[in-house]
């Protein structure tokens, strides 16, 4: 032996049990870390390309600016890509609404919704793109020659140059839609392009958005209603001012606190246990010359060692779970998640992960090492582990003597009970705050009803045909028919039901998972003229995507969380017992029965529970009513209510854990004997 340092991995070795609860207790804290962090990147990412995909990649929009002025702004340092965008202008095209839109390439590809599915982009001001729908329904091709009804009433000719890919705004509106260049719109405009041109800017990757759009305002004196935000892009990248997006920071803040907060718990209660039990170790230390110093440079080596192994073991754990929730996204659909990211690490939850895994042991560890290094060489003298100092014995007036062994065992070290509480507290303080989030989901994307239609079919009011609902029924791939939103018409009594309603507005159809374009041209093919036809399906897939991202990664934190409180509470109770387990060998001497002993470890264990829960409760309550207040009372002014379900849900969840953790320590006492007890050996 070199150094006295080379004994840490001997220790280790001797005392392998020790060892493994430490770095269990390390790599649930960094898995727990990583998993959250991660999956939130991944749910960042996903939405993100979500609300490009639908709304476009541009961070602020400028109205009524003139062409000096945009030449000055396109020159800026911090913008990527920036152009106009025009919107606002509808004509027809036989005899359907066609709404307009005009941008050059870089712009229409870079910074709108709008994305070429074939062909390419015009360029003259007789040439335009027609999206998907329109171009089936039209009976048209690239290529083609088409008559457009401009705004003005004229007819004009576009030659097709390329498809568009449908979207959900288009279909649900029942509208065609037509991209132009900047002179073929320009060409047409009238008073209502005003309002829909916008000049679109994309500033470059990690510019400071906020500050530039205040030097645009100072510097060109624009007003604040000419400057607009993408809210829900920015908002992604923590730029946005918006308050509900302000608000969204402030309780993501609190969630990372805790979240760090809960491992650091984790680590440093397993950390202090471990120091607690060598106590005699650390005794024969000094005895043979080490100094504190010394001594402490050795438990802090030791805490190093374990990170070593846990850190890399809780990376990956963290990693698979977050890979586990996006192949369960997969799975529900591929085409619709088909920009979910798969099997790709996140630097962020990576980089969370390692950072609690190395520096929160090191500090975690410094504690315990001054503690060690204080430890007097009589005490590996005397033999003794034994370093608490209490005041009042157990309390048996009121208990029987092995239930009041058991709470005295939980309160008599502090230190160690206020973090055992801590443990409990902040498992539930995490599950009652991202409840929150879980309403927040439900308010602001809500999902679908079951009687959400695909189709709807309308005629402005007017009264349809009474038959038109039955002829539509009785269409390959049609599931259901509701009429006016009042009844559900079903195949086998179709007539029945429609003969009930002399006179109805609306129809609402839902069609069959496989069903295909020609279940929804046969309906097209049914209507009289005049029909409004509003496809919802591709909007409502937008939609419950949306969703579904959100409830994954949302419920998936829950998941994690209460799965790593249940193993935690049962690492921290077996490091517990085996800390004290001399004391229960010297009771068992002196004729503790094993029951006597299951009752006192388990008044040991529900004793933390009971802390830990009523903390929890005390603080957790008042955290998810605050948060609650910021994301969702003043937002949709719904009233704040104790959540039962989930403070119930995560309360067995501790209980239940308390009890689980007391079934092995039990159960290894009984299979020792008496001299292994008084004298462990790993």
């Amino acid at each position: 032996m070199k150094s006295y340092l080379s004994l840490v991995s001997r220790y280790g070795k001797i005392h392998r049990k020790n060892e493994r609860i430490s770095v269990l207790c390390i790599v649930l804290a960094v898995c727990l870390v990583t998993a959250i962090f991660s999956m939130a990147d991944m749910g960042r990412r996903a939405q993100e390309n979500y609300f490009i995909r639908t709304n476009g990649k541009y961070h602020i929009s400028l109205t009524d600016i003139d062409q000096q002025l945009i030449a000055m702004i396109a020159m800026r340092p911090d913008v990527a890509l920036s152009g106009w965008v025009y919107q606002g202008c509808s004509g027809s095209l036989m005899g359907k609404t066609v709404s307009f839109a005009g941008a050059d390439e870089k712009t229409c590809s870079g910074l709108t919704e709008m994305k070429l599915a074939e062909g390419a982009y015009p360029v003259l001001p007789n040439e335009a793109l027609l999206n998907n729908s329109a171009m089936e329904q039209c009976g048209l091709s690239i290529g083609s020659t088409v008559l457009v009804t401009i705004p003005d009433g004229m007819k004009q000719k576009y030659k097709i140059t390329g498809s568009l890919e449908d979207t959900g705004s288009l279909q649900k509106a029942d509208v065609y839609g037509m991209v132009l260049s900047e002179e073929g719109f320009r060409s047409i405009a009238d008073e209502n392009a005003a309002e829909g041109t916008t000049y679109r800017i994309q500033f470059k990757s990690g510019a400071n958005v906020q500050h530039a759009i205040t030097e645009i305002k100072e510097n060109y004196g624009l007003s604040d209603h000419q400057i607009s935000e993408n809210t829900a892009l920015l908002g992604l990248t923590g730029q946005s001012k918006n308050s509900l997006m302000q608000s969204l920071y402030l309780v993501a803040g609190i969630l990372v606190f805790l979240v760090l907060l809960a491992g650091t718990v984790m680590i440093s209660a397993s950390f202090r246990t471990n120091v607690r039990d060598r106590i005699q170790f650390y005794g024969l230390l000094r005895c043979i010359g080490a100094s504190e110093k010394q001594v402490r440079h050795f438990v802090v080596l030791q805490g190093l060692r374990q990170s070593i192994k846990g850190v890399p073991i809780g990376l990956l754990a963290g990693q698979i779970i977050t890979w586990c929730a996006c192949l369960l996204l997969k799975s529900v659909s591929v085409q619709r998640f088909s920009e979910i990211p798969l099997f790709r690490f996140s630097t962020i939850g990576l980089t969370a992960g390692a950072s609690v895994g190395f520096l929160i042991v090191l500090l975690a560890s410094l504690s315990p090492a001054k503690k060690a290094s204080e430890v007097s060489p009589v005490t590996a003298v005397s033999g003794s582990t034994l370093q608490l100092r209490t005041k009042k014995a157990a309390n048996t007036k009121i208990f029987p003597i092995d239930i009041g062994m058991g709470i005295f065992h939980a309160t008599a070290d502090r230190k160690n009970l206020f973090l055992m509480t801590c443990s409990y507290a902040i498992s539930i303080m995490l599950f009652l705050s991202f409840h929150v989030m879980v309403v927040f989901l439900n308010e602001s994307m809500p999902a679908l009803k079951p009687a959400a239609p695909d189709v709807s079919i309308t005629m402005g009011g007017a009264v349809l045909d009474r038959s038109l609902a039955e002829r539509i029924q009785n269409i390959p791939g049609v599931k259901n028919v509701y009429v006016d939103n009042r009844e559900l018409v079903c195949t086998e009594q179709a007539s029945a039901d429609i003969s009930g309603y002399a006179d109805y507005t609306s129809i609402d159809i839902q069609l069959e998972k496989n069903a295909d374009d020609n279940a929804i041209s046969s309906i097209r093919g049914l209507l009289p003229p005049g029909c409004r036809f509003s496809d919802k399906r591709l909007s409502n897939a937008e939609a419950q995507s949306s969703f579904y991202i959100g409830a994954v990664f949302i419920y998936g934190f829950l998941i994690i969380i209460a799965l790593i409180t249940i193993f935690q509470i049962i690492n921290s109770m077996n490091a517990s017992v085996s800390a004290h387990m001399k004391q229960y060998g010297i009771m068992r001497s002196m004729g503790m029965s094993s029951k006597q002993l299951r009752r006192m470890i388990a008044a040991q264990a529900m004793s933390y529970a009971l802390s830990g829960c009523i903390a929890g409760c005390l603080l957790g309550l008042p955290l998810n009513k605050m948060m609650f207040r910021y994301l969702i009372a003043e937002k949709w002014e719904t009233g704040w209510q104790i959540p039962f379900a989930p403070l119930l849900l995560i309360l067995l969840l501790c209980l239940g854990s308390a009890v689980l953790s007391m079934l092995r320590p039990v159960r290894q006492i009984n299979q020792m004997s008496v001299m292994e007890t008084i004298n462990p050996r790993d």
